[in-house]
């Protein structure tokens, strides 16, 4: 659920070293990446923290490469707060450390796609590329995702299935847990 929060909080998160994420867009990420980057090699401990029901799976991956730049010493940790969905939970599964508020509802499925077809358009190749790119992303974003959860990629889609089936259902943190999906709940963490 969207909300609004001033510049003013925003940058006061930032000089307490937490970046916050409330959709996975290009503005966003280009922001996590460039805050990350002018702030290497002194600092080494970052924080994102999530509200965000997902965004743009492609530019999770993309994250996903640059943060395959970082020195060793490079610690990212995802507090997850409010909602955390598609691919906001995968920019999470990124990160070193994966933290969840109580009562946060996780929410995984397919990669879902639009596209804008009329009366006129006959060129079905087009759709089988499209649907064979975003299969091609999907795959990609699943093998990182179950791979940081250690599950198998059958398990992974039977989650993502049950995210298709029943829409809008949260996977809560004592499930998610259980799941692999995150590292630690905590009851608080006081931030606004």
């Amino acid at each position: 659920m969207p909300h609004e929060v001033s510049e003013d909080t925003l940058k006061k998160l930032l000089n307490e070293g937490k970046f916050l994420v409330r959709d996975i867009n290009g503005k966003t990420i280009n922001g996590l990446i460039s805050w990350f980057m002018n702030n290497r090699p002194q600092k080494s401990k970052f924080t994102i923290l999530i509200n965000s029901s997902g965004g743009s799976p492609g530019l999770v991956a993309y994250t996903a490469s640059v943060l395959k730049t970082m020195k060793s010493d490079f610690h990212l940790t995802g507090v997850a707060f409010g909602e955390c969905g598609s691919a906001a939970l995968a920019l999470l599964q990124c990160c070193n450390e994966r933290v969840v508020i109580k009562h946060t509802g996780l929410f995984v499925h397919n990669i879902e796609d639009t596209f804008q077809l009329s009366s006129q358009t006959h060129d079905l190749n087009k759709v089988k590329t499209r649907l064979g790119i975003s299969r091609n992303l999907e795959n990609e974003l699943i093998e990182l995702q179950r791979k940081r959860c250690g599950m198998t990629r059958a398990q992974w889609m039977k989650l993502a299935k049950r995210g298709q089936d029943f829409p809008g259902t949260a996977i809560f943190p004592k499930e998610a847990k259980k799941l692999g999906l995150i590292d630690q709940i905590v009851e608080s963490y006081p931030i606004f």
